[in-house]
């Protein structure tokens, strides 16, 4: 059973909470709809729905009927629509809610509580008290909502009823509010809240806590040098934070890459396909050369390991067995060099730099192609000007 607090619901009823959350289903991680649910919002229940569509075509009407899990959260509600499409909409998202007996209508679309033994243990008794209060919760939690929104917008600009909240519910409970606050779409009001309340915390750690809610959210946003910024001041309190010392590593990276120009990202990107057809064809040849040795076809052999080293030189595999088939040939000149040739292709400057970078980026392969190289040189010589500069965050 979910734990519900009533200072979280500004329109609460404890008849129709207790009851419609005592019918909780515990939802599967891989379902569809739990995974698109917010990680922080609490799914106060769960059953399966009825829903009815219309749609008025030229010279007929088109009519839907569908079966649905419906979720009803504490800041929305989850469902499949009549085009079988998978939703989760905040209550202040849905443009057109009516609350109807027995029943919702969002957006043209009715649900219905439909009774089914094997999803929910309860007598039908029970689940006709459910199909009664199915249209009422969902009211009061759609008008708590709302609610939360109107207070949190007085928040912005009341330090008194900021602090008054804090007294009544536990910081983590705040820290959910502003969270849902701010994907709600009230992203700037949101962070000024947050700022606002750092004063009234007194807790080393929940000081911490409110930090790295601020990083996270400007880390959203792309806003790195404000988030370095909170990462900074968690390390104030704790200098020995380990989860802030490699967050705030990510970001400074981060911070650097986006002020690369887009051209020259654009132009890393091109260098990075070359560079896999490169690595490709380097493997190839690798594995030719080695079958060329073990038929004793040796000068094939040795040229497939020449053009493998071309094509790919930060291999060390394929520098280590052209090495070790020269000295099989018996040309240990030969092989000191290649040993020699091997020490000039490290790893190119920068190399942590590209840690941070999305994934469509390969940071082994991306050494690979020397002919593009001097083209990712430039890109890395730019991004450790930008890293050595004084830090001026």
């Amino acid at each position: 059973m979910v734990e519900i607090n009533p200072v979280d619901f500004p329109f609460y009823d404890e008849e129709i909470f207790n009851f419609m959350v005592r019918h909780f289903i515990p939802i599967q991680k891989f379902d569809i709809l739990y995974s698109i649910t917010p990680n922080n919002d609490k799914i106060l229940c769960t059953f399966l729905a009825k829903g009815k569509y219309a749609q008025q075509e030229v010279d007929r009407i088109i009519k839907y009927q569908w079966i649905t899990p419906v979720y009803i959260t504490r800041f929305g509600i989850a469902y499949r629509n009549h085009l079988m499409n998978y939703n989760f909409f905040y209550w202040n998202e849905i443009p057109r809610i009516k609350f109807k007996k027995k029943k919702i209508i969002i957006k043209r679309e009715k649900f219905r509580p439909i009774y089914k033994i094997k999803r929910i243990s309860s007598t039908i008794e029970e689940f006709e008290k459910i199909k009664y209060y199915f249209s009422n919760f969902c009211k009061l939690l759609y008008n708590s909502f709302d609610k939360l929104i109107l207070i949190m917008n007085r928040c912005t600009k009341d330090l008194d009823l900021i602090q008054q909240i804090l007294d009544k519910k536990s910081l983590n409970g705040f820290l959910e509010d502003c969270r849902i606050y701010y994907n709600a779409g009230n992203k700037v009001n949101a962070l000024t809240i947050l700022k606002n309340s750092y004063q009234f915390i007194s807790d080393e750690n929940e000081k911490i806590d409110l930090l790295f809610l601020i990083a996270l959210l400007h880390k959203t946003d792309r806003n790195y040098k404000s988030a370095i910024t909170a990462y900074d001041n968690i390390l104030k309190l704790n200098p020995h934070n380990q989860k802030a010392i490699e967050e705030r590593s990510y970001n400074y990276y981060a911070q650097l890459y986006y002020q690369i120009e887009p051209k020259i990202r654009k132009r890393a990107k091109n260098s990075h396909k070359d560079a896999l057809k490169n690595v490709i064809k380097g493997a190839d040849l690798e594995k030719k050369g080695k079958k060329a040795k073990a038929k004793k076809i040796y000068d094939k052999s040795l040229e497939y390991f020449n053009t493998a080293s071309d094509y790919d030189p930060y291999n060390i595999n394929i520098w280590e067995d052209k090495k070790d088939f020269l000295e099989f040939l018996g040309k240990s000149d030969e092989a000191k060099k290649c040993q020699e040739e091997k020490r000039k292709y490290e790893p190119p400057e920068g190399y942590s730099f590209l840690n941070f970078i999305p994934e469509d980026f390969d940071q082994n392969k991306y050494e690979s192609d020397l002919r593009e190289y001097k083209i990712l040189k430039y890109t890395f010589q730019k991004a450790i000007l930008l890293i050595s500069e004084e830090d001026s965050i």
